[in-house]
């Protein structure tokens, strides 16, 4: 009888003793669980922080977009002002030198007109 109960006693030690290592071995796995676990947090929170500055960044290169299509069109409408002008400086050019011709034509028959 005293020697089952010494065959229970290392048994039960025994499994008390693969118990203990099972309870250190997932102690350990909590704890490595854990550091990933804060390790994956501030990879999140750094995340976090690019996403936000990459939003302001482009809600600033889109702000900037808006004010070059802005000045790009205050540029077109001042080109088409330009040419526009300088075609009615070619026109009433045009139209002086046709009216100036004519009266030097008309200056030159008529000084031949006189000489005849």
């Amino acid at each position: 009888m005293v020697q089952e109960l010494e065959i229970q006693v290392s048994k039960l030690t025994t499994d008390n003793q693969g118990l203990r290592e099972e309870i250190n071995l997932k102690s350990s796995q909590y704890a490595s669980a854990q550091t990933l676990v804060g390790s994956m947090r501030d990879q999140t929170s750094e995340m976090a922080t690019q996403l936000k500055e990459a939003k302001e960044q482009a809600e600033s290169l889109e702000e900037e977009l808006v004010e070059v299509q802005r000045l790009l069109s205050e540029r077109t409408r001042e080109g088409e002002t330009m040419r526009r002008l300088l075609s009615d400086v070619d026109e009433r050019t045009d139209s002086k030198l046709r009216e100036m011709r004519e009266r030097m034509e008309a200056a030159i028959e008529e000084r031949e007109s006189r000489r005849r």
